[in-house]
């Protein structure tokens, strides 16, 4: 995918085919609303499509927010964060700085580790 090294890796306890860590490449921050941050970013291996209703289009672009108010996933507040998981209904453009929770659909909980060793203990 990429030669750049990964700003963390995200993986699921609670699994939703996120079992196995993937590597995550900050893309940007998004705002959402009531003051939320959102984070895009680009993930390897990418997910099937299938699973998501995508057909052979494996995903390779997720949202992540944080679960719990108080930390803050852009920059990171602690780790492990535990995240919400959400793929994007359609592409965003590079120009987009703004996205509602009715823009994504939810694939479930799940925790970014600085390390992929971290993640998969």
């Amino acid at each position: 995918m990429t030669t750049r090294t990964p700003d963390y890796f995200l993986s699921s306890s609670e699994g939703y085919g996120l079992e196995s860590p993937r590597a995550c490449y900050v893309q940007r921050a998004l705002a959402g609303r009531a003051n939320d941050v959102y984070v895009l970013v680009m993930i390897d291996p990418p997910l099937p499509g299938q699973k998501y209703d995508r057909g052979d289009d494996d995903i390779r672009e997720l949202v992540l927010a944080t679960r719990h108010q108080g930390q803050s996933i852009y920059p990171v507040s602690e780790w492990p964060l535990y995240v919400h998981v959400a793929i994007p209904i359609e592409d965003i453009d590079a120009t987009r700085s703004e996205i509602a929770t009715e823009d994504l659909q939810l694939v479930g909980w799940g925790e970014i580790y600085r390390t992929r060793d971290d993640a998969t203990q």
